[in-house]
């Protein structure tokens, strides 16, 4: 965007490192998905689903396949579908949504304006539609007194980096006091020492 000014909102990194996402409180067309080139860095405009309210927060699928976002003002919940440019609407919560955040266990839960001791959880985020299971009072928030998530939960970073290969060797037995090793042909190029 070229001028935020003092909205809030999120911006969100795709899992599969691919997208990024942003989310911000000025109502219509208030979300924005860009294409993320992970070896250049390169960003570029992908679709954006259209937004009729004041889009808060954000969060992609762990698949990458959907990004879900909130409408703070209008209490609504919604699902895009990237690959079909498609919008389900998942319902009104009578409550304000805010942010959106995919979980370790591969959930989304979202903070709630005014029912704020207690999380939302989408428990099958990767299934489009209804089908995803929206839960209003999903998990208590554990006291001491005065635990809330009014607005925001933590920022965790929804990108999975890619795996570290591992180094694979193989190794024959010369003699006695020998051995040849040689390096996985994944490892084609590189040299190891010892």
């Amino acid at each position: 965007y070229t001028s935020l000014g003092a909205n809030w909102g999120q911006m969100k990194a795709s899992p599969n490192g691919q997208m990024i996402a942003v989310a911000k409180q000025s109502g219509s067309n208030s979300v924005a998905l860009y294409n993320f080139n992970n070896s250049t860095g390169q960003i570029t405009i992908n679709t954006a689903p259209t937004v009729t309210g004041n889009a808060y927060g954000l969060s992609f699928s762990p698949n990458s396949q959907l990004l879900y976002y909130s409408d703070a003002i209008g209490s609504n919940l919604y699902q895009y579908d990237i690959s079909t440019t498609n919008t389900n609407f998942l319902g009104t919560s009578g409550t304000n949504y805010k942010q959106l955040q995919l979980g370790p266990d591969n959930l989304i839960y979202f903070s709630k304006f005014g029912m704020n001791t207690r999380l939302g959880v989408i428990n099958l985020p990767n299934v489009s539609g209804l089908g995803g299971n929206v839960v209003l009072n999903g998990p208590l928030l554990v006291p001491p007194v005065g635990i809330n998530a009014i607005h925001g939960l933590p920022n965790m970073i929804d990108a999975v980096a890619p795996p570290i290969p591992t180094t694979a060797f193989t190794y024959v037995l010369t003699s006695c006091n020998t051995a040849q090793f040689t390096l996985d042909p994944c490892w084609v190029g590189y040299s190891a020492s010892w």
